[in-house]
Parts: structure tokens; sequence; C-alpha cells
């Protein structure tokens, strides 16, 4: 019967019941309703109205000017009001009210039979937490993006030392942060050092080192993920003051694995403003994926070292050699600056290996690059050319100086196996502008031809005229 008499009643507002039904209709809704005269002064609010708005009651809007609460932004309220008197009506007028409380206004004129403005009627749905969502959504996404960037870079850096940088750098970039740093563990002193950094004194990193064990980065190496902390003075693990030169007392760090195998730790901190759980699942991310590419990079450096070194004598290789006198004779040709090369071959070695034996010649080539390291410098070049030759490169260094090291090492050999009749010849070769990498190697090749045919033994070079 009621529903009978629902269905077939019209609302009217002079009708009692329909008005209480109404008025609980509007009370009810979850969106705020005003009303208000020609002066804009509110004389009906609902209470969705005054929680929007963050009032006490009710009452406390009314008599007020609902421009000046609704419509803070004095440049907003004067786009709003155009469009109001032009259209007569505005629809989901966004408007940021303080504390990032986001608002839709609705609003329209009433007017009177005569066709007079006496007023307005209007909503506002508070759409904060729409916004909130949409605003983690596309940090989320920028994330991803930054992520996924930084794992492709990943992959195409082959240098060990550019790599840490990157990771630091992004890291910091990503998370939004102004230090992070990057620790090696160094196996041999069950110790970790910093590699890598960005937000943190030269000085300081020098001197830093953390055994396993020790806070923080001793304790952070000997967990099993990425730890979050909100305030170092009150976390379990720590429960220490807060360093003078940091602002912030939280900050994430991460050990670093491989295969079970401790790399180090990334650690990241001052960030702008808090870090949060979203943080730290990128952070993990981050740190997952730095792992592996500090392995793999770390694995193909190795490799590339060896593949560089003879066995033998731990001199550079055939291999080893050619890159390096491409990467000079490059640099001697960019900057007009010296490059020397000397190619040695020893005397008589043949006789000495067939008297002797072939362990015995093996000694005599290790003892030989033995000399070669300690009398001459650390930023020569010192490699084994192939059986009984030996190629030293020379950067920053004349033919004339560079003499001086050949007849240095000369001398050293010839007075150790003056029994055996061994000695070394030198060819010495100075580098100019025009010369390619394999006319330079043939020039001091031949230079070394002039030496074997000389005699033997001694040290055979051009001095190029100066102007």
């Amino acid at each position: 019967m009621d529903f009978y008499l629902a269905r077939h009643k019209e609302l009217n507002f002079l009708n009692p019941e329909s008005h209480k039904i109404f008025r609980k209709l509007v009370e009810d809704i979850k969106v705020g309703i005003f009303m208000a005269d020609s002066l804009g002064k509110l004389f009906y609010v609902n209470k969705a109205f005054a929680d929007v708005l963050a009032l006490q009651n009710c009452s406390e809007g009314l008599g007020k000017s609902w421009a000046s609460l609704c419509l803070v932004d004095d440049s907003r309220r004067e786009q709003f009001f155009s469009e109001l008197a032009s259209l007569g009506v505005v629809k989901d007028f966004e408007i940021l009210l303080e504390k990032n409380t986001h608002i839709l206004i609705t609003a329209n004129q009433i007017y009177s039979d005569q066709g007079e403005k006496i007023g307005v009627y209007g909503s506002l749905v508070d759409i904060s937490d729409r916004r909130k969502l949409e605003e983690d959504l596309m940090v989320k996404n920028v994330k991803l993006e930054q992520i996924l960037s930084f794992c492709n870079m990943l992959g195409n850096i082959y240098q060990i030392k550019e790599l840490t940088e990157y990771i630091v750098h992004q890291t910091a970039e990503i998370l939004d942060a102004r230090r992070c740093s990057l620790m090696f563990f160094d196996i041999d002193s069950n110790e970790l050092y910093v590699n890598a950094s960005c937000g943190l004194l030269d000085e300081m990193i020098s001197k830093v080192r953390v055994r396993i064990g020790e806070p923080v980065a001793g304790i952070i190496a000997q967990q099993s993920k990425a730890v979050f902390v909100e305030d170092i003075e009150d976390h379990d693990l720590f429960k220490r003051q807060n360093k003078e030169m940091y602002t912030q007392r939280s900050f994430m760090s991460a050990p670093l694995f491989f295969n079970q195998k401790l790399i180090g730790i990334l650690n990241v901190s001052e960030k702008k403003g808090r870090f949060n759980e979203t943080d730290l699942k990128v952070f993990e991310t981050i740190a997952q994926q730095a792992a592996v590419s500090i392995h793999k990079t770390q694995a193909l450096t190795t490799f590339e070292y060896l593949s560089q070194i003879d066995p033998m004598t731990g001199l550079i290789n055939y291999r080893g050699f050619l890159q390096r006198i491409e990467e000079e004779t490059l640099r001697a040709k960019r900057y007009g600056s010296m490059l020397s090369l000397m190619m040695i071959d020893v005397d008589n070695f043949k006789n000495y290996n067939d008297t002797l034996g072939h362990p015995e010649g093996d000694k005599l080539l290790k003892r030989l690059a033995e000399i070669f390291r300690t009398k001459l410098r650390v930023t020569e070049y010192i490699c084994r050319y192939g059986g009984d030759e030996f190629a030293i490169i020379l950067p920053q260094t004349d033919v004339a100086h560079a003499a001086v090291a050949g007849e240095k090492i000369r001398k050293c050999v010839a007075e150790e196996f003056s029994q055996f009749g061994i000695s070394i010849s030198i060819g010495l070769a100075q580098f100019q502008g025009d010369l390619s990498k394999e006319d330079f190697i043939k020039q001091a090749d031949e230079l070394l031809y002039e030496s074997k045919k000389s005699g033997r033994n001694c040290v055979t070079f051009y001095q190029l005229k100066t102007e």
C-alpha cells in the first residue's frame, strides 16, 4: 500500500510529508548542498557542506558569503563568476582549498518569475581522495618509467666505476634524495668501503671503512633484505643519536647479494620530504638490479683483464698491447703530447732455451718481466709482444728520455745474465702526428733490427730534430 502511494503521490512541498522526505534526502546525502540569496549570503547548507569546508556545524556557515568560503583563489573566483554570469550555470568547477582539499563546485542561478536573479543554489563534492589516488598513480607511473630507464641503462655500462657512479646518482634522483652511497665489501679485510657516492664530502668518503657487524653499514650487510629506518634514534637495530651532518633521521639501506655472496650495500638518505612504503619498494627494485649489474660488470672486467694479461709473466699480452697503443696514439694526436715505443728482443734466447730447457727459459722471461717492472715507471705499459720479444709504451716521454730508461734496463739485464750470454737489444721510436699506429710499431721494430745488426746488447733510436 505504501509503495503504491509513493508511486502515485506527487512530491509537493506544500505537503508536510513531501517536505519531510525532501529535507531528509538533502540532509543525509554525501554531497554538500547550499543556497544563497542575491547577495551571496548563505541561508541553507546541509551537513555534508559543513564537513567539506571543515565547519563546526551548519549554523557556522549561515549568513556568510558562500563564495568567500568556497572560492578562496581570487583568479579562480573571477573565472567562476564570469562563467556563471554568461551561462547561468557552472558545472564541476574544481577548486583547491587549504590542506590539499580538492572540491568540485556546481552552481545554478535562481531566478524569480519576473526573470530577476534572486540567489544561487549548488553543490560541493570532495574529490581529495580521488585526486590523491590519481597523484599516487601518476607518481608510481613516473617511478616505473624511471626504473625501466634505469634498468635499460645498466645493461649498457661496462666500466665498473661508471656503473657505480650512475647507480648512486640515479637512485638519489628517482627517490628525490640528497645523499646516496654504494659501499663494496672487501672480503680480505672483512670491511665495507665507499666506492661511489653523491652528496658526501670526498675527505669523509676516503676515511670510511666499516667492519661487518659494526653500525650502521656493517649491520645492514648482515640483513637479508632492505631496511627502512624511519627514525635512527628509535630503531631496534641502531637506537643511536643522529649525526649532525644529517638533517633527517630517516634512511634506507639494502645489502647487495648475488648467488648469496655479499657484494656491498646501497644507502640513500636526506629525502626531500619523508620516505614511504612506495619508496621502499622502488628502492628494493633498484638494489636488486644494481646487484646483478655490478656482478656482471665485475665478471666482465675480470674476464677482460685476464684476456689481456700474459699468464706466465703477468705482463700485458699482445691483445692488450694493441688496445693500449691505439689509445695512446689517438691521445698523442689529439693533444700533441709526446709518446715513445720501445721494442725489445732477448739476445741468444734460443740457445739458452735449447741448452737449459724450456722451464729455465720461462724462468728467464719471468725474471726479465720483474726487472722491467722495478726499473720503469708505473705509468708505462710493459707488454709481452710474443715469444722472447717485449714492447714498452711510454706516454708523455720523448725518445731521449726513453733512451735513458732503455739503457737502464739493458745494463741491468746484461749484468745479471752475463755468464749465460743473455742481453737485450732495444729499438726506440718517437711518435709523430702523421704516423699510423702500424707505422709507429714498424718504425720501432726496424730500429730494433738495427740494434741486432750492430752487435746486439744496445739501444738504437733516432733523435728527432726540434725547431
